[in-house]
């Protein structure tokens, strides 16, 4: 029973190592050293030597591909840098073009390149050496595919392909009118101040009733003559609270017409009283 469990998780941990795998198989992808992020795998196309290069590089400047790709060969796959195949000579890695396949093999963090148990390490500088595979941080790599890590054809990682435009769509919606249909706004060059001399008590009406005229304008208006009469009229009522007053503001002085929204308030025009 115990062999049996064994088994089906060794199974599944294969089948799992697979499709994680083979997601990779056949796209073009990065390989990156898992410890070292910022360190990516390269073809040096003039030494014809795979090197170690940190990605912030300018790959112009090199001539350093980056660009890679898995194709599968039975159980081993071949590994390509841009147009080149890759071969174990020794203890470098060269571009070749017969195919050698190479082992890919899962570890916790990654997974190894290796051929003739011998991975692919890290060596000094930005050299790659093949080494006896012993599975530290220096032979761990991880794939990610080039379209999400800024990579692209050969000619953008030589810096000779034209930079591609970005347009972002917007939608603008025009309101039908930049104000509210009944409300003009002035500029605040147009709003005179009202001086102390613009408001005169022509005449009192009565003991608790006068009128008043004043000049100015409002800032929010629709049409407003330059002078308006206001009628105040002042009737005293009991109050239910000492030491108060209500007045009450009279409104039949004004042209329906020409009434600013700022009078037409509700409170107004049902003499409700105003507590001073």
């Amino acid at each position: 029973m115990e062999l049996g469990l064994i088994l089906m998780f060794a199974s599944a941990f294969v089948s799992a190592k697979d499709r994680e795998l083979e997601e990779f198989v056949e796209k073009d992808i990065k390989v990156f050293f898992s410890s070292y992020p910022a360190q990516v795998l390269g073809m040096e196309e003039d030494q014809g030597v795979l090197v170690s290069h940190s990605k912030y590089v300018n790959p112009s400047k090199y001539k350093f591909v980056t660009r890679a790709r898995l194709v599968k060969s039975g159980e081993r796959y071949v590994v390509i840098f841009g147009e080149n195949n890759i071969c174990k000579e020794g203890n470098s890695v060269v571009k070749c073009k017969e195919e050698r396949p190479w082992d890919i093999d899962r570890k916790e963090f990654g997974y190894t390149i290796s051929t003739d148990n011998k991975c692919i390490t890290k060596g000094p500088d930005e050299s790659i050496e093949m080494k006896p595979c012993v599975n530290t941080d220096d032979q761990i790599f991880g794939f990610k595919l080039a379209d999400l890590g800024g990579c692209g054809s050969v000619e953008s990682l030589l810096g000779s392909e034209k930079p591609k435009s970005t347009t972002t769509n917007v939608n603008i919606f025009q309101p039908e009118s930049e104000c509210l249909p009944s409300v003009m706004i002035k500029a605040d060059g147009d709003v005179e101040k009202i001086e102390e001399n613009d408001v005169h008590v022509l005449h009192k009406e009565g003991a608790h009733t006068h009128v008043i005229e004043e000049a100015g304008h409002p800032l929010y208006e629709e049409s407003a003559p330059s002078k308006r009469r206001v009628v105040v009229s002042h009737r005293t009522k009991r109050s239910h609270l000492p030491g108060t007053r209500r007045t009450y503001l009279g409104h039949h002085h004004f042209p329906h017409h020409h009434l600013p929204h700022h009078y037409r308030n509700r409170t107004l025009f049902e003499r409700k009283p105003v507590v001073f």
